[in-house]
């Protein structure tokens, strides 16, 4: 009997330690992480081709993923929900993705200044 009491005092032992290092190493993780951002309703934002690339090339082998642009849009938020760090977009004429997505796939868009980048301008 005792040596079942020591053992249970064991595992409750480790598993305070486990707790504490797992504290430790979420203090030291978010010391250096900066601010999220968060956006707005009607904030226009670029989402990343990342969730794209497989789809590009399965309908062409020859289609190489690597020339394509990181970021699409811009796209403007219809739906905020920060507390989950996700958004909703107005993705037009996609049917097949879901339009909810986590803010590590976004990011602000920045219209370009003419008078600064006149060779910048899109057609």
């Amino acid at each position: 009997m005792e040596l079942i009491e020591r053992i249970k005092w064991d595992v409750e032992d480790a598993k305070d330690h486990l707790l504490e290092a797992k504290c430790m190493q979420a203090f030291y993780v978010n010391r250096d992480h900066g601010e999220e951002d968060v956006f707005k309703i009607g904030d226009k934002v670029m989402l990343s081709t990342l969730h794209c690339c497989r789809e590009f090339t399965a309908n062409d082998p020859s289609c190489i993923a690597k020339f394509i642009p990181c970021f699409d849009g811009p796209y403007n938020i219809v739906n905020s929900m920060p507390e989950f760090s996700a958004y909703t977009l107005d993705l037009l004429n996609v049917p097949n993705i879901f339009p909810t997505f986590h803010l590590s796939q976004l990011k602000c868009f920045t219209e370009n200044d003419a008078s600064l980048f006149p060779s910048r301008e899109h057609a």
